[in-house]
């Protein structure tokens, strides 16, 4: 590969990726990530007749949730054998996203939430979802209800109080006034869009139940209207797109509050990256950051904890190594409270845990039994 792709071998050095980079050339593409961080390479090529070898152009783009803190709708996974059209099983993600914050839904306001027509399209898809067992009208409002084994997967690891939140799923963000998709088309976006992408329009077809010829003419308008590349990856949204899609406000506030806790540590931040360049710290400060808001930790009282430590620590090695060893006191928290929430002891979250954990840690360090100068 150093011979044919010059150009690359200073970019590709470590991974699995296996791509296709023409029709009668295959070639094993290593993505060092560490290099380049939150970013993939765009790899066009063309051909010089003057030789027999493809010559390669690298640009790069970056890679993001373009849709990432907007309000979504779960849609449940289908048993194999369970079989609903998209309409249907769209109407029932919009009541089932009443249903569960206690909350029916009249014909005229799932009309809206849907974009079905409430006069053609769906009285008959409420019919199947009442003959289904799916739902139910009550006072003129419609409810959700609960799917049975046979229509529905489960997570059968989960100990979670509400039928609805042991429901595999999967996420579709809401349109908001002037997006210029149908719901189907946003539905595929929304799948491309993911944290675990579904490319393929197979993958697509058979988690959508439509057929391939109704994905390839979703994906044609996505290109269209510059959505995704022809690589079917998302691509960075403007303003005004940003906007086809209803705002999270309280992921919102939260993004906002971790945005402060953020500034609070950037001159530390700083400091270590002038000290200790090669650990990557501002990509280690956005792991911290990834790690406590995955387990559902409050910004202020995270940022409050890990600053009293590191003003007990003084040393700026010290503080450096408590930040590399956050995201796995994260982890060791979150799997000691998991099975008190199996065995019933505690439902809430395991910040008590962390921060037991985190101050454990710094007492350590102070009495010199763990090896930080």
């Amino acid at each position: 590969m150093s011979l044919l792709f010059p150009s690359l071998q200073s970019y590709y050095l470590q991974g699995r990726n296996r791509t296709r980079l023409a029709p009668f050339l295959r070639a094993t593409v290593n993505w060092n990530r560490a290099s380049v961080p939150d970013e993939r390479a765009i790899v066009p090529y063309f051909y010089d007749p003057s030789t027999t070898y493809l010559w390669y152009n690298v640009t790069y783009t970056k890679e993001v949730l373009t849709v990432d803190g907007k309000r979504f709708i779960m849609v449940m996974t289908l048993q194999p054998d369970f079989h609903l059209k998209f309409a249907e099983r769209w109407a029932y993600a919009c009541l089932l996203d009443e249903t569960r914050r206690g909350r029916g839904v009249s014909l005229t306001r799932l009309s809206a939430l849907t974009g079905l027509n409430r006069s053609r399209n769906l009285p008959g898809v409420l019919r199947t979802l009442e003959r289904l067992e799916l739902a139910h009208v009550a006072d003129g409002q419609w409810w959700a209800d609960q799917p049975s084994t046979s229509q529905a997967v489960y997570d059968r690891e989960s100990n979670k109080e509400h039928w609805w939140e042991r429901l595999r799923y999967f996420k579709v963000y809401r349109r908001a006034p002037g997006n210029a998709l149908t719901p189907m088309q946003n539905a595929v976006y929304c799948l491309l869009a993911a944290k675990k992408p579904v490319r393929t329009r197979a993958g697509l077809s058979k988690i959508l139940r439509i057929n391939r010829t109704t994905v390839s003419r979703a994906l044609a308008k996505l290109e269209a209207l510059g959505l995704i590349d022809q690589f079917r990856r998302p691509l960075p949204l403007g303003a005004e797109k940003l906007l086809w899609w209803e705002t999270d406000q309280r992921k919102a506030k939260r993004t906002e509050a971790w945005q402060e806790v953020t500034e609070l540590f950037a001159g530390l931040i700083q400091q270590l990256e002038g000290a200790w360049p090669e650990h990557g710290w501002r990509q280690q400060w956005r792991t911290i950051v990834t790690a406590c808001q995955g387990v559902g930790y409050k910004a202020k009282e995270t940022g409050d904890l890990l600053a009293d430590a590191c003003n007990e620590l003084q040393l700026l090695r010290r503080c450096g190594e408590l930040l590399r060893a956050v995201p796995n006191l994260v982890k060791l928290a979150e799997q000691g409270t998991e099975r008190n929430r199996r065995s019933g002891k505690w439902r809430g979250s395991s910040f008590g845990a962390f921060r037991a954990k985190v101050k454990d840690w710094v007492e350590d360090v102070k009495s010199h039994k763990k090896g930080v100068g």
